[in-house]
């Protein structure tokens, strides 16, 4: 159990540090890699260690007594996060979503949110983290969310390059993630 948290725990780092790198305009990015050189094997191979390797302690560290409701709680919040994630990826394209070539997309769930992935994958986790109910598993996942967290610090500059005023406006606009404004929207 120990090497598999040790082997997430060294890719969140590695990731999480070229992600504070990548938030400075003059420093060399890894995230949006662009186009797939190391930057996206790096950061897509990442990501995969990091699943496989937290999915297996999920698995073997989840508590058999669970408390139903709150087990019910999680799965519902893993399946609506992952449904958001899964919706907003669709709306915004796979080459986009990976970090590849692609347009500012400001319709649909990104005129809530400018990363409504990234809040799908945020409910999705909180719901493993109450089905799984054990404290590596949750201590395993607390890096994920730095790494979440960074993750549109580190592709905001990028987008300021790219699409210049008009992402300035639309950041004006839409809330990094989820704010008053996005609930405002959705009930009017």
């Amino acid at each position: 159990m120990t090497a598999l948290l040790g082997v997430a725990f060294v890719a969140e780092v590695a990731v999480i540090g070229a992600l504070a790198v990548s938030a400075y305009p003059q420093l060399p990015r890894i995230w949006p890699p662009g186009e797939r050189d190391w930057r996206f094997w790096f950061y897509w191979g990442a990501v995969g260690v990091v699943g496989v390797s937290m999915g297996a302690v999920g698995i073997l560290e989840a508590d058999p007594l669970l408390d139903t409701l709150l087990c019910w709680l999680g799965v519902g919040m893993v399946v609506t996060g992952l449904a958001v994630g899964v919706w907003a990826a669709r709306q915004l394209r796979l080459e986009t979503s990976v970090g590849l070539a692609g347009e500012l997309h400001t319709e649909g769930l990104y005129r809530y949110s400018r990363n409504p992935q990234l809040v799908g994958i945020a409910v999705a986790l909180v719901g493993a983290v109450l089905v799984v109910n054990a404290r590596a598993f949750t201590v395993g996942v607390l890096p994920t969310v730095v790494w979440l967290w960074l993750l549109p610090r580190a592709e905001e500059p990028w987008l300021h390059v790219q699409f210049g005023a008009e992402y300035e406006r639309y950041r004006e606009d839409v809330p990094r993630f989820v704010g008053w404004r996005s609930v405002r929207q959705l009930w009017s």
